[in-house]
């Protein structure tokens, strides 16, 4: 076939559309801290990192990332400007690698969010049904509120996009107050024993008693800022605020994310915080809050942690259903390529996912009565969503994501080294910084692998991880090939649907309210072709 015949069927080719113009930065900004849930982040990482990581020297492994991101970043979000795309990872690296190795990548950014998303309501359900047996007496397990929240997530998702970034605006402001009315408090006070710099030293971050494993959890607090691309299509002016929300959401929480590490270290006192965090992390943070602000804020940083946990579930499963939307309209599963007629959500795949997430919360019920060391890992049930269905599972989306930043940071070089697109961006937008991504992206994705019993337990379902992985990436291989000799029609569709913007046209053009929008308008697609081999 042709590139004009490609071209001509791809753009008779009919889709469902997401409402365009739903979302501006600050829908943006709201939907990245849902997606990091800055005090999960915090109060689940940065205890691990100060005892088992970079010790006192954590907030500079937060300094570190800073830096590292923001070299991703300038890449990614390069890409991100020319190509509106929900797809994200599956999109870019389509262009850049080729429909098989794109296919791949969505594979497997999907399967990062579907079942990361199962183990953030893991951990929901167990921060909900201890701080509600606290703070209220109530007593239910934690299957009851994962189930109720779940209902919650996709009636939210189901519906308009703007309702949910209404709530995640809410939910996300009181989060971000909260914490750095925290941390101003106890650096105000000198903390325990006179405040001190020498915490935010990024060289030091490299020394303790494991600066990988300090790096990897730091590394952690930022997963789900990557996500930001994947709402486009959705978003006001894309080429202008998409990029601005990935810088936002690199520096924005990586300051807070130091301030918070700090006060930490600070609060708890230098000479003791390694001590205090390795034998009692889950108060690391409650008892510094009450003792320098009060009470109060303990417990409302209690219940912060459920709506935070919440927010986070929100946005992925919004983020997810994306995923299984975009494969949808290109032809994998063209059903879940439908859009509301009114919402214009991708309604059909946010049921679907909805129906996901429960069957790995059945799952992993029957998987832990059935096996023995799962029971004795976790120490009775009550404990076992946070320390094995939201611990192990986060370990999977971890590798995944890396893997897709890595194969991201390779493609955009090749995709701006192609044809047309040379010389649209700078040499070091395009060559340089997406190189340097690469290298320490594929430095710590080795280290994720071979640290794999550390961050998720030693035990042999999470040492059969990195494996699994492997094989569910070949699977979307497989899938790509299979497509290619028997749906030729659906294979060249695959990456292919995307709006390609000019900045300059996307700064000045007139962009069609919401309500003008027909329920399925073609795509707009440049006439430039997927490469069938990216290199």
């Amino acid at each position: 076939m042709s590139n004009a015949q490609d071209q001509a069927k791809r753009t008779d080719y009919k889709v469902h559309r997401l409402r365009p113009n739903s979302i501006g930065v600050l829908g943006v900004m709201f939907l990245l801290i849902g997606a990091t849930s800055p005090l999960l982040a915090i109060l689940g990482n940065v205890p691990i990192e100060v005892s088992a990581g970079n010790g006192i020297y954590a907030p500079g492994g937060y300094l570190v990332w800073i830096v590292g991101l923001l070299v991703f970043v300038v890449g990614y979000a390069a890409i991100a400007r020319r190509m509106v795309s929900t797809g994200g990872f599956y999109s870019y690296i389509s262009h850049g690698l080729g429909r098989p190795a794109g296919l791949a990548a969505g594979w497997s950014a999907l399967a990062a969010y579907a079942i990361g998303e199962a183990g953030l309501f893991g951990g929901l359900g167990y921060f909900a049904a201890n701080t509600f047996a606290v703070e209220l007496g109530i007593h239910l397990s934690w299957v009851v509120y994962g189930a109720v929240a779940l209902a919650i997530v996709a009636f939210l998702s189901y519906r308009d996009i703007r309702l949910s970034t209404k709530v995640l605006g809410v939910l996300g402001v009181v989060e971000v107050l909260v914490l750095l009315l925290v941390d101003v408090v106890v650096l105000a006070h000198g903390g325990a024993n006179g405040l001190t710099v020498a915490p935010l030293n990024p060289v030091k971050a490299f020394s303790g008693p494991s600066p990988t494993i300090g790096l990897m959890f730091a590394f952690l607090s930022w997963v789900g800022f990557e996500m930001v691309p994947n709402y486009a299509e959705e978003t006001s002016n894309p080429a202008r605020n998409t990029g601005r929300g990935l810088y936002l959401g690199v520096i924005g929480l990586g300051v807070l994310f130091i301030l918070s590490a700090w006060a930490g270290i600070i609060g708890n006192g230098v000479n003791h915080a390694v001590a205090l965090a390795t034998s009692n992390p889950v108060n690391f943070y409650f008892t510094m809050t009450t003792r320098f602000v009060g009470s109060w804020a303990t417990t409302l940083m209690e219940w912060l942690i459920v709506t935070s946990t919440f927010a986070a579930c929100l946005v992925w499963h919004q983020t997810t259903s994306r995923y299984y939307y975009v494969l949808g309209r290109e032809g994998v599963g063209q059903p879940l390529g439908r859009t509301h007629d009114r919402h214009k959500s991708p309604h059909v795949a946010v049921l679907f996912q909805t129906g996901i997430v429960a069957a790995w919360g059945v799952l992993f019920i029957i998987f832990y009565y059935a096996d023995k060391s799962a029971r004795s890992y976790a120490g009775n049930f009550a404990t076992a969503p946070y320390a094995e269905l939201f611990a192990w599972l986060l370990v999977a989306t971890t590798l995944f994501i890396l893997a897709n930043e890595f194969l991201c940071s390779v493609a955009i070089i090749v995709y701006f080294r192609r044809g047309q697109q040379i010389g649209l961006r700078s040499w070091f937008q395009t060559l340089v910084a997406p190189a340097l991504a690469t290298i320490l992206l594929g430095i710590m994705l080795v280290v994720a692998v071979t640290h794999v019993g550390t961050l998720g337990g030693n035990v042999s379902f999470v040492k059969a991880i990195p494996a699994v992985c492997i094989a569910w990436i070949l699977v979307g291989l497989g899938l790509a090939f299979w497509l290619r000799a028997r749906r030729p029609d659906t294979y060249d569709r695959l990456g292919s649907l995307v709006e390609r913007l000019d900045v300059r046209e996307s700064l000045s053009a007139p962009v069609a309210p919401a309500d003008k929008v027909a329920p399925e308008a073609p795509l707009a697609i440049e006439v430039e072709p997927v490469p069938e081999e990216g290199l």
